[in-house]
């Protein structure tokens, strides 16, 4: 696991209250995944573009149809 979404997703909070949402980045998975520091900051990049699409409610076979898995 090299990220996690922490919160609800927008289409579900309906806008009512304001909700805690929060994206975790795991350090040292990331720095384990990568060859170097250039696919390092790809993965990273990656990581942090999927967990923000699980924010606005994307699920696991969406993300990965838009390459993002």
């Amino acid at each position: 696991m090299l990220g996690l979404f922490q919160g609800a997703p927008l289409p579900e909070g309906g806008g009512l209250a304001p909700t805690v949402t929060n994206i975790l980045l795991f350090k040292r998975n990331l720095e384990r995944v990568a060859h170097d520091l250039e696919h390092l900051a790809e993965e990273i990049r990656i990581t942090v573009l999927h967990e923000t699409a699980h924010y606005f409610g994307l699920d696991e076979d969406e993300l990965e149809a838009i390459g993002l898995d």
